[in-house]
C-alpha cells in the first residue's frame, strides 16, 4: 500500500519552507496516516441495485434482509467487480 500523509498537515509544515531540500526533509519525516482501502457498495461484486427500500438494496453477501446498504456504504467483505480484493476474506 502507498504511504498516505495528511494534506492539511503537510501544507502547514511547508508554509515556512524556502528550499526544495527543506521540503523534501519535512515530507520524508512525516508520519503516515493509518488508512486502509475500501470497496464502496456501488463498486462491489455483491452490490445489486434495486428499488427495495426506496432505491437502496440489500447486499447479496449478507442474506439478512434487515441490512440495507446505500451506494456509498462499505464493509470488510468488499470485493471489487473488477476482481481486485479488499477487506477480510471470511469465506
Amino acid at each position: 500500500m502507498n504511504d498516505l500523509i495528511s494534506r492539511g498537515k503537510l501544507f502547514n509544515l511547508l508554509a515556512p519552507v524556502q528550499t526544495l531540500g527543506e521540503a523534501y526533509g519535512i515530507i520524508q519525516g512525516m508520519e503516515t496516516v493509518d488508512a486502509v482501502p475500501v470497496v464502496r457498495c456501488r463498486d462491489c461484486l455483491y452490490w445489486q441495485k434495486g428499488s427495495l427500500f426506496r432505491g437502496h438494496t440489500v447486499c447479496r453477501y449478507v442474506l439478512d434482509c434487515s441490512v440495507v446498504r446505500r451506494e456509498d456504504d462499505f464493509c470488510s467483505r468488499g470485493e471489487r467487480k473488477d476482481g481486485e480484493r479488499h477487506g477480510a476474506d471470511i469465506r
